[in-house]
């Protein structure tokens, strides 16, 4: 009757940590996690009710996460960097003008490595695609490209960014069910002295 009431009062992942139910308790959070099978406090569904974990598991649900949202981050990061090449590389391709034709310029053969050259087409360009490979296309066609990239770049970085949000909720939560462990478990310290 009562606890079945209170579990619709509980708030599930994504939800901010630190809140109360209309009952006055903090909130037992279930998170929804992909975790391996023994993690303990796992029901079938795939969401662990963190209150069955112990304080040591937390402990490592809390660096697991930690961990993630690390590697989510710098994803990030490299997600970003591509983005400002494509945009930088559109803006190149943009620029080209008839006049241009026999300018000198740097061609990049790595990343490190460029050699002289002088440019002899203002209408036609060679796109890395990827790997090694490079396509010949004409300045409209590259500016689409590298407008396609940007967007499915972006897409992408939103989707992370989400992800990356939800890891850091997700810390929250854990360090606060750490807390709230660690105190219970120093209250019933206390009461043992106390009446032993």
């Amino acid at each position: 009757g009562g606890e079945e009431k209170r579990r619709s009062d509980w708030p599930l992942w994504g939800q901010a940590a630190g809140t109360t139910t209309r009952h006055g308790a903090t909130p037992v959070l279930l998170l929804l996690l992909g975790l391996a099978a023994g993690a303990g406090g796992e029901d079938a569904g795939g969401k662990v009710d963190l209150r069955k974990l112990s304080v040591e598991q937390l402990r490592r649900l809390h660096q697991q996460f930690g961990q993630e949202e690390d590697h989510l981050a710098q994803s990030y990061k490299k997600l970003k960097t591509a983005s400002n090449g494509f945009f930088e590389a559109k803006q190149a391709v943009k620029a080209l003008k008839p006049e241009s034709l026999g300018s000198r310029v740097l061609v990049p053969l790595t990343s490190a490595l460029y050699v002289k050259g002088v440019l002899a087409s203002a209408d036609r360009v060679l796109v890395d695609v990827g790997t090694g490979y490079h396509v010949e296309k004409n300045i409209s066609q590259a500016e689409k490209y590298f407008q396609r990239k940007i967007e499915y770049v972006g897409d992408n970085m939103k989707r992370l960014e989400a992800t990356v949000l939800d890891k850091r909720n997700g810390l929250q939560v854990i360090e606060q069910c750490i807390r709230e462990k660690m105190q219970a478990e120093g209250q019933q310290q206390s009461q043992a002295e106390e009446g032993g």
